[in-house]
C-alpha cells in the first residue's frame, strides 16, 4: 500500500516538474529560438523524462526516492532559498523589489512582508540548515543503512543545484569590466536591459531601460565599459 501511494507521489511529482520545464522550454521563443527548436527541445525532453524515473517505479525504487527526497529536495532547496533571499533584500535591494511588486499589484507590500524577507526567514533557514548539518548521520530506510556511495551520490546532488550560483558570479565576475571592485559593483547592480519585456509595462520607472530583445539565455549581457552605475 506504501509503496502504490509512493508511486503515485513520483507521477505527480514527475508531472509537475515536466510542466515547469515545458513552460519554460515554451516561454523562451520571444529570445529568437525558432519554433523547430522548440518543438524538438519538447520532443526531447518528453521522452528523456519518462527513461528517468524509471528506477523510481521498480519494487526498490522507494530506496532511491528517499535518497533524492533527502538530499536534492532538502538541503539544495534551503541553500538556494538563502541565496534568493540575501540576492534580493541585500544585492539587488528590497526598495527596490518592493517598487517592482507595486508596478504588478498597485501597492508595496507592508513591513511584515519586509522583515520576513530580510531577517526572519533567512535566520530560521540559516538555522534549519546548520542543524540539520550539525545532526547529519548516514541514511537509513526501515531496516536497511546506506552504503557510503550512496550518501556520496547524495551531496553529489547537492552539489549539481547549488554549484551554478558560485560559477555564474565567476563568469559574470570575468566578463564585466575594470577592476575588481568596479566589477563587482556592476554584478551586484541590475543590469540596463533589466525590466518589464513589454513597454506597455514599463512605466516611468523603466521607461529609458534598453530594449531586452537582445539579451540572451545565459543572461550574461553586460553594459557598455562607459555605462554610469545609478544609485538603488
Amino acid at each position: 500500500m506504501v509503496r502504490k501511494q509512493g508511486s503515485k507521489v513520483k507521477q505527480q511529482i514527475s508531472i509537475a516538474g515536466s510542466s515547469r520545464v515545458l513552460g519554460s522550454i515554451l516561454g523562451s521563443g520571444h529570445h529568437g529560438v525558432s519554433v523547430h527548436v522548440l518543438h524538438m527541445s519538447v520532443w526531447a525532453f518528453s521522452w528523456v523524462s519518462n527513461f528517468i524515473p524509471l528506477p523510481k517505479n521498480m519494487p526498490n525504487g522507494m530506496y532511491m526516492l528517499q535518497l533524492v527526497d533527502t538530499y536534492a529536495a532538502s538541503y539544495s532547496l534551503v541553500i538556494i532559498a538563502i541565496f534568493e533571499l540575501i540576492g534580493v533584500s541585500y544585492i539587488y535591494g528590497l526598495q527596490r523589489f518592493c517598487e517592482d511588486i507595486e508596478m504588478m499589484i498597485g501597492f508595496q507590500p507592508n513591513r511584515f512582508w519586509r522583515m520576513c524577507w530580510a531577517f526572519v526567514t533567512p535566520t530560521i533557514l540559516t538555522f534549519i540548515l546548520a542543524l540539520s548539518l550539525y545532526q547529519w548521520k548516514v541514511m537509513t530506510y526501515e531496516d536497511y543503512t546506506y552504503p557510503t556511495w550512496s550518501m556520496v551520490l547524495g551531496w553529489l546532488m547537492v552539489i549539481c543545484s547549488v554549484i551554478w550560483i558560485p560559477i555564474m558570479f565567476v563568469i559574470k565576475m570575468h566578463l564585466a569590466p575594470g577592476t575588481i571592485i568596479e566589477r563587482l559593483k556592476l554584478v551586484c547592480s541590475p543590469q540596463p536591459d533589466w525590466g518589464p519585456f513589454l513597454m506597455k509595462h514599463r512605466g516611468e520607472r523603466y521607461k529609458n531601460m534598453i530594449d531586452p530583445l537582445g539579451t540572451n539565455s545565459l543572461g550574461l549581457k553586460l553594459p557598455p565599459k562607459d555605462f554610469q552605475l545609478s544609485g538603488p
